[in-house]
């Protein structure tokens, strides 16, 4: 770095980043530091990134990055395990426990010289693939369908036969889908019943087991003092994150008053206002 840049060229090659490739010490991209000794093996003009624990060593060059293989091909070549073009210039990379982190600008639109825009993506290491991922669900009949695109690639579609009984609630109220399941047991019954969601961990469809039981009715006060006479319903599940409980109270006509969800990382509640 001591050369003036108009003479960087007088002595020997240098590069801007110093990186370890197979077990060599190689200089990439503008010419800034000089190799103790002359080789030029040793210098790339081209952009390079690389991130490296034990055997997991991913790369990035202009417009790919590639997990690299612990072999070789019999000729010395490296062998890719996977490659993702989904970013147009990597500009940084971070290896996590399952999932390596690239940074850079994204692909220009059709049309444009350069794309202005920079993203941040989450690939898996054991495959590459990451966001973003576009699901679709629909109701044909009685079933419903999901599909999904994941880099452009469909992906396997998944259809879910309802029974006759089926209920359709968003879950915008804590749950409170529940009670449109439990409105009409009378006190002390209980009840079993499927509740269909996505989301934990994957967008396909997860059908899970709902207990619930209606106990003596008993009075509720809102935050904002307001007291009802209110039917009381407790609820549970378990999905893979965790086991959710829930308290509902309605009236007579089974709207929901007031609901409480605790789940494992925190408690939710709405109250009707």
């Amino acid at each position: 770095p001591s050369q003036p840049s108009s003479q960087m060229f007088h002595r020997s090659p240098r590069g801007r980043e110093l990186f370890l490739v197979d077990n060599q010490v190689r200089v990439f991209d503008q010419l800034l530091y000089s190799p103790p000794k002359y080789g030029p093996s040793r210098y790339f003009g081209g952009h390079f990134l690389q991130a490296a624990k034990d055997d997991v060593v991913v790369r990035g060059t202009n417009g790919r990055v590639v997990r690299v293989a612990p072999e070789k091909t019999p000729d010395g070549k490296p062998v890719a395990i996977w490659q993702s073009q989904a970013l147009a210039d990597p500009q940084a990379i971070a290896l996590c426990r399952d999932t390596v982190i690239i940074a850079g600008r994204k692909k220009a639109q059709e049309g444009a010289a350069e794309a202005e825009e920079f993203a941040v993506l989450a690939l898996r290491l054991d495959d590459g693939r990451g966001d973003p991922l576009e699901a679709t669900y629909k109701l044909d009949g009685t079933t419903i369908v999901a599909t999904a695109k994941q880099e452009g690639e469909e992906l396997s579609e998944q259809r879910l036969d309802l029974p006759k009984n089926w209920d359709f609630v968003g879950p915008f109220s804590a749950f409170e889908f529940c009670s449109t399941a439990v409105r009409d047991l009378k006190i002390g019954d209980k009840t079993t019943f499927n509740s269909v969601g996505f989301g934990f961990p994957s967008w396909r469809l997860v059908v899970t087991e709902v207990q619930a039981q209606r106990h003596e009715d008993r009075p509720v006060t809102l935050e904002s003092g307001k007291k009802f006479e209110a039917r009381y319903y407790t609820s549970e599940f378990t999905i893979p994150i965790g086991k959710f409980a829930i308290e509902t109270w309605t009236d007579q006509h089974g709207i929901t008053i007031k609901s409480t969800i605790k789940m494992p990382f925190g408690v939710v509640t709405v109250e009707l206002e």
